[in-house]
């Protein structure tokens, strides 16, 4: 799927109907473009089917500002997406689990933005 302005303001549109709370702490124009980022990103890392592309392009807006900037929460996002051992519903399945609505701890240390290296730039923050 391209990321082309009609399909990023379809999924814009679907994140604010979906998660309106989540949406309302970004502004369409942070939504569009981390939504035209990830769903360059969407092929390559095998989200084929529509209920995986759908979760994966929410996470767009159900992560955080805060998570959004956690080198760790980043890391582990940028690790997890690109470890194509697992089938596409098991990466969505671990970070909805265990990174959405966590919060970030305030004692994380700063690894830098290296600490997990990956195929998934970094322009998946958003």
């Amino acid at each position: 799927m391209t990321s082309d302005p009609k399909a990023v303001q379809l999924w814009r549109g679907r994140a604010r109907a979906r998660y309106p709370k989540q949406a309302a702490l970004y502004t369409d124009e942070q939504i569009e473009r981390s939504m035209a980022g990830w769903l360059g990103l969407m092929e390559p890392l095998g989200f084929a089917e529509h209920e995986d592309q759908t979760r994966y392009l929410l996470l767009c807006v159900l992560l955080s500002p805060e998570q959004k900037q956690s080198n760790l929460v980043q890391g582990v996002l940028r690790r997890v997406l690109s470890h194509t051992d697992w089938e596409p519903d098991q990466r969505l399945e671990f970070l909805y689990r265990h990174i959405v609505e966590r919060p970030v701890s305030p004692d994380e240390e700063d690894f830098g933005p290296d600490f997990v290296p990956s195929a998934v730039p970094p322009s998946v923050r958003g």
